[in-house]
């Protein structure tokens, strides 16, 4: 008969891959989180790179209770959210132990892996509403005009305008909400809590007007300005990477892939 004391066990699914991330000896690191079984640690890559790492680079920043759910980078800094916070990865310079992290003050987190975009700032679905930050503390995008449709104080949303408001009833529907930023507008996907069909919906939001970024007043950060129905049943707005042009593409529940001739 025998054990192993401490097993390493490989071949953990990760919910967020970000990067690169420029450290500041040089090295270029991917980020990533939002594993099962070490819920609250962040992992790198080995320095320049992306296709090795080592058992030793890895972060525990929050316990497993409070899991990590994604990270992005953001004017060249590093971000992790959790479930209920939110964080600033820092490098070191020490090659020892490359980071650590810093909760950052006033925070919010995320309710999933794809509910957080970085566009003009970092925008993301908190556990009540819409977030926008610069690094700092988030502000609220929602409020003004949705409040209502977001659970508040232990209360569900409720319907507002016509407009059921999300299903936050399990981790599920959570992952089936989707985020998206193109061309100035937040593209909002999720689940309603509509009986007795419950269905998807989309909420888009015109950010043309938000310069001011986390210093904005919040009759400035923006409006919605539609409530998207299409003749397909669309899941998510996903905005091309890597192109001059990006054009916006639609994910419907029958497996086909749309494109959009105008924004919203």
């Amino acid at each position: 008969q025998w054990s192993i004391s401490e097993p390493v066990l490989l071949g953990q699914g990760i919910s967020s891959i970000f990067g690169p991330y420029l450290s500041g000896d040089g090295g270029s690191y991917l980020l990533a989180c939002g594993t099962s079984l070490q819920a609250g640690t962040v992992y790198w890559t080995n320095p320049n790179d992306p296709c090795s790492t080592s058992l030793r680079n890895q972060l525990e920043v929050t316990s497993p209770e409070e899991p990590l759910v994604a990270g992005c980078i953001y004017d060249g800094q590093a971000f992790v959210f959790s479930t209920k916070r939110m964080f600033r990865i820092f490098a070191t310079g020490s090659a020892d132990l490359p980071f650590y992290a810093q909760e950052v003050a006033n925070s919010k987190g995320v309710i999933s892996p794809n509910c957080l975009v970085v566009g003009q700032v970092i925008y993301f679905v908190g556990s009540d509403g819409l977030y926008a930050s610069t690094g700092g503390q988030p502000y609220a995008i929602s409020d003004k005009d949705m409040y209502p449709i977001f659970p508040h104080d232990s209360q569900a949303g409720t319907l507002t305008n016509d407009i059921y408001p999300m299903d936050y009833s399990s981790t599920l529907l959570l992952n089936r909400a989707n985020l998206c930023y193109h061309n100035d507008f937040l593209y909002f996907d999720f689940i309603t809590t509509q009986s007795p069909s419950p269905t998807y919906r989309c909420l888009v939001f015109d950010l043309s007007r938000n310069s001011g970024g986390g210093e904005a007043d919040i009759d400035e950060s923006g409006k919605w300005v539609s409530l998207d129905d299409h003749a397909q049943v669309v899941h998510l707005h996903y905005s091309e990477e890597g192109v001059p042009n990006p054009r916006l593409i639609a994910g419907t529940n029958n497996g086909y892939l749309f494109l959009f001739d105008s924004e919203v």
